[in-house]
Parts: structure tokens; C-alpha cells; sequence
């Protein structure tokens, strides 16, 4: 089994991206985070085997985005919970 660093790096597929551009507040928002961001969760929707999966996460990704939040599994732990 491979490590995903030592994979191909996904990027989001064109057809994707129009479909992304096209909500401006959620493309903003993603476009100002962090590269190891974008690439993890470009990685994370493009990495499912099926089409309906890639599809759910893309809009998960949008939504958050679009809310101004980063996904959950990306978000930043509040270390004041214990």
C-alpha cells in the first residue's frame, strides 16, 4: 500500500473547478488558504473511486467554503476542550 505523499498528486479537474469557481465566496476562500490545504482537500474529493463520491465531497468542500470554514477533518482543533 502506497502513502498518499508518495502518490501522484490530485488536483481538482477542470470540470471541477468551473463547477467550484462558480460560487465567487467559496472560491475566495479556498484560494486564500494554505497550499498544504488546497492540496489535501483537492486530494481528498479526487481520490474516491466513484463519481458520486467525488461529487458529495466537492460539495461538502463548496459549502464549507462558502461558510467560511475549512472541512472538518481540516479544521483546527480547539485545545481549550479537554
Amino acid at each position: 500500500r502506497d502513502y498518499s505523499y508518495e502518490q501522484e498528486q490530485l488536483t481538482l479537474s477542470e470540470s471541477y473547478l468551473r463547477v467550484f469557481k462558480k460560487s465567487k465566496k467559496a472560491w475566495a476562500y479556498f484560494a486564500e488558504q494554505a497550499p498544504y490545504y488546497q492540496r489535501t482537500t483537492s486530494y481528498w474529493v479526487m481520490s474516491a473511486k466513484k463519481e458520486e463520491t467525488r461529487l458529495r465531497r466537492l460539495a461538502q468542500l463548496i459549502a464549507d467554503s462558502d461558510r467560511g470554514k475549512r472541512l472538518g477533518l481540516m479544521a483546527a482543533k480547539d485545545s481549550s476542550k479537554k
